[in-house]
């Protein structure tokens, strides 16, 4: 019995064990430029630190098509501190891949441009840990997105190559059922003034 219990005390009071995905409803991740990359969804924020190392060119010759990261696989390397019902959870490690694409965008004559264009992520995978080799099993956190825009500025620079100065992408989950209960609201409202004036 007092095996029992101490079984008992000890699945209570020890920490959890995660395994968890998040939905992300908003935010940007920046590559490029002043700001910082940040997540959200339903009861949470992520505050992000990372690099995706020599995936994102930073330079283009004129007549190249001017990408975004990638495309493909590419490696996420950083950390980020988790914001859970505003509880602040133990920082969260990235040391894996993720799948970016989006199409090339062609620029022509222009000395500066900003070009905007559709963006896919896969899920972004990191764990409940300082550094991701120090992972214990299943305290993984994946990270799913909804479909993104890759904002894009770039420069001419001394060399004639364009420099980019800015590159963020953002995401945004449409909130569409809630647009269509407002307009079918007011519909109801004005149907119901008619008949009472009429």
């Amino acid at each position: 019995m007092r095996k029992t219990l101490w079984i008992i005390a000890f699945l209570v009071l020890a920490p959890s064990v995660r395994a968890d995905s998040f939905q992300v409803i908003s935010g940007s991740i920046v590559i490029t430029g002043s700001g910082s990359s940040m997540l959200s969804g339903d009861g949470w924020t992520l505050n992000l630190n990372i690099s995706l190392p020599g995936a994102c060119p930073q330079d283009f010759l004129p007549g190249n098509p001017i990408e975004g990261c990638g495309p493909g696989s590419i490696a996420v390397i950083g950390f980020g501190t988790l914001i859970l019902h505003g509880i602040t959870q133990p920082s969260i490690a990235f040391d894996s891949f993720i799948d970016i694409s989006q199409n090339p965008l062609v620029l022509s004559g222009q000395s500066q441009a900003t070009l905007t264009e559709p963006a896919t992520f896969g899920e972004l995978v990191g764990c409940f840990a300082l550094f991701f080799d120090q992972c214990p099993p299943a305290t993984f956190a994946d990270f799913s997105f909804p479909p993104g825009m890759l904002n894009i500025s770039v420069t001419k620079d001394f060399s004639g190559d364009y420099e980019v100065t800015n590159e963020v992408y953002t995401f945004t989950t449409p909130e569409t059922s809630s647009g269509i209960l407002l307009l079918s609201g007011f519909g109801i409202f004005a149907l119901l003034l008619r008949k009472r004036f009429a």
